[in-house]
């Protein structure tokens, strides 16, 4: 049972009842004319929501929210009403009044509505009094506003009876921001069936907290679906959401509020702009989730490797409240223990401005951008991860795998760090991301399993990678314009099981403690290789996803100054020395390709890390072999694109070679 559900019925009875005070005799009093025009037009006075403000600088103070404000209240749950008021709209009653198809509750209480009110239900209690409202098989439709308005009490709560279906609508020119517009906590319970159509603007909006424990809950909203400016739980709810702007959104960048908290449930989320989107923080504990944003994975922008050479015709923008389509997205952590994800995203499928923590659940994810992305640091330790398709798949400043299963398809680069923050839409639709060379990135892999399909660079970080562990299975680029690995100092490993195939354009190959061995071995989409040791001994197999023109091979079992055998379909395909290669690269540069022969090396650049042509010689329509000419590159930059044999002055890029060919 879970830690929410523990307190007692006889104690959370109690809690309600207390707030029943003997009702005093029902004042005949009617709601008049001027109070039903203020009930009407009580919305235009109420300042909406804040715009999302996801783009702080210093997150720091936003990335914890208190242990007390994750649980439930005692008067949260749903419990019996066998001595509660029952609203007839036709008259006052003990603890409210009605007039002109406005019933407005006045006293704390457990009130009961039950058939059709064409009007609004409004509570306007003292501060500190809780009102819950049993909604009983009622209908309540009011085309000038919000069907039910909080206008002030300290919570309002609304209980749904199980086997009892009950409906929420509003109307479209309603000014009150939400079909319930709330000043105070709003809690949902029980387990019957609510139905919300929001016409004008949200389902739900409120300026305080928003709890929802077991409900079936069916939102249509022209704009966003449930909305609070303090926090949302949504606990073991049956949550079905489509939305023309977010999908669940909480507002308010400020320590101990903004937050999302989803533990068990079903939760079907289908919205223009984000899935969910927490100010703060959004913690993922449980539950069956299902997300669309955008229309999916196929309406997100087109984008190739281009782009980061500055080719692309996108522009990237920034700011408050751009539209955006994330399914998870938070302002500063984003933290996945549990639970089982469906994601179908046309942008990031998890995004934070923070960070992401992975350490459970099932996410299966398809996504116009990024599988997950976080400015800051990305840590995976448990659970699985399978993106279909995605443009890039982790993405972070700081890269920590230290376990569970991750299975990566992208059209661009498979792992990224990076610096910078990512651009939060692109043309009012998602966008790359604004990443800058930063040396200090890095990507560190200490266990779990990884399985990167990449069109772009396999494994990219703009500072060092460092594998301790794990296992590690990359297909690269089948261009010359990535890499199977693509760092910016180092690649270390010391343990684990690396593999990786694809093009020798622009290979860099890891050093360390623990042997490597680079063969040039080509084969195609399919085949099924193997790498032998000298003895016949199979130390690592991989069935190739697509075609490649060399294999990078790490194991425990590599012995330097020995050679090791790649086969492909079962014949002999090249060799290599373990060690031979470390910390350098061979193959074509930037404009070409180089020739290919068993254990044959091109030379390096000067830095020792990007690759040379082999043999120092240029293919056909580039520059020839040796020194680039005195003074630096002929104008309009090199022909073809092509890098010279020889070093490169210090520090620069040849005029004329497109965009910025840092590791981005």
């Amino acid at each position: 049972m879970r830690n929410w559900r523990k307190c007692a019925a006889a104690l959370l009875l109690l809690a309600f009842l207390s707030g029943c005070a003997a009702a005093n005799p029902a004042s005949e009093q009617s709601v008049g004319p001027a109070d039903e025009q203020n009930a009407g037009a009580a919305g235009e006075q109420r300042a909406d929501v804040p715009a999302e403000t996801v783009n702080s600088e210093d997150l720091s103070a936003f990335q914890e929210i208190s242990a007390e404000r994750l649980e439930p209240k005692a008067k949260d749950e749903y419990t019996d009403y066998a001595d509660a008021v029952r609203i007839d709209p036709a008259k006052a009653g003990d603890g409210y009044r009605v007039g002109n198809g406005t019933v407005e509750i006045v006293e704390a209480g457990t009130y009961v509505l039950s058939g059709a009110l064409n009007g609004q239900l409004r509570i306007a209690a003292g501060d500190s009094d809780d009102v819950r409202v049993v909604l009983e098989n009622a209908e309540i439709r009011n085309e000038k506003g919000a069907a039910v308005y909080a206008e002030n009490a300290d919570k309002v709560i609304l209980s749904i009876p199980e086997n009892t279906s009950s409906v929420l609508a509003d109307g479209a020119s309603s000014a009150d921001g939400g079909t319930v517009a709330a000043d105070c906590d709003v809690v949902i319970n029980g387990a019957g069936t609510l139905e919300i159509e929001a016409n004008a603007k949200d389902g739900v909006n409120t300026k305080d907290d928003l709890r929802v424990l077991e409900t079936a809950l069916s939102v249509h909203a022209v704009d966003d679906g449930l909305v609070a400016n303090d926090g949302v739980l949504l606990l073991g709810a049956s949550l079905t959401v489509q939305a023309g702007g977010d999908g669940v959104k909480a507002t308010k960048q400020e320590a101990d509020k903004g937050f999302i908290l989803v533990d068990g449930g079903r939760y079907d989320i289908a919205a223009e702009n984000d899935g969910f989107q927490a100010e703060t923080c959004l913690f993922l504990r449980g539950g069956d989730l299902t997300v669309q944003t955008g229309g999916g994975a196929e309406n997100g922008a087109v984008k190739t490797g281009q782009d980061r050479f500055g080719f692309g015709t996108f522009q990237t923008q920034s700011g408050e409240d751009t539209p955006s389509a994330k399914g998870l997205k938070a302002g500063a952590c984003l933290e996945i223990t549990g639970g089982t994800f469906a994601l179908d995203t046309a942008d990031d499928a998890l995004h934070s401005n923070g960070t992401v923590n992975v350490s459970g659940g099932e996410i299966a994810l398809s996504s116009g951008d990024d599988a997950a992305h976080a400015d800051d640091t990305l840590t995976f330790s448990g659970g699985t991860l399978t993106a279909a398709r995605c443009y890039e798949g982790l993405e972070a400043g700081t890269l920590v795998i230290s376990g569970g299963t991750a299975d990566i398809h992208a059209t661009d680069d498979g792992l990224n760090a990076a610096g910078g923050a990512d651009g939060s839409s692109l043309m009012e639709r998602p966008g790359r991301n604004a990443f800058a060379a930063d040396a200090a990135r890095s990507i560190t892999i200490s266990g779990g399993t990884l399985t990167v399909d990449a069109a772009g660079d396999g494994i990219d970080s703009n500072g060092s990678v460092t594998m301790t562990g794990g296992e590690v299975y990359v297909s690269g680029p089948t261009d010359s314009a990535n890499g199977v690995f693509d760092f910016g100092t180092t690649f270390e490993i010391s343990g684990g099981t690396l593999l990786g195939t694809g093009s020798a354009g622009m290979l860099q190959i890891p050093t360390g403690a623990q042997g490597v061995v680079a063969v040039r071995a080509s084969g195609n989409a399919g085949d099924a290789l193997e790498v032998r040791d000298s003895e016949g001994e199979t130390l690592g197999t991989a069935a190739a996803p697509k075609a490649f023109e060399v294999v990078v091979f790490s194991s425990a079992a590599l012995r330097d100054g020995e050679t090791y055998t790649v086969f492909v379909g079962g014949s002999e395909a090249g060799s290599g020395v373990c060690g031979e290669n470390a910390g350098m690269g061979f193959g074509g540069g930037f404009g070409g390709r180089g020739e290919f022969g068993r254990g044959e090396r091109g030379g390096t650049t000067g830095d020792g890390q990007r690759p040379a042509f082999p043999g120092g010689e240029a293919p056909d329509g580039e520059m020839p072999g040796g020194d680039m000419p005195e003074g630096g590159a002929p104008e309009g930059g090199i022909p073809g694109g092509g890098m010279p044999n020889g070093d490169m002055p210090e520090g620069e890029m040849p005029p004329g070679v497109p965009g910025d060919l840092a590791n981005t």
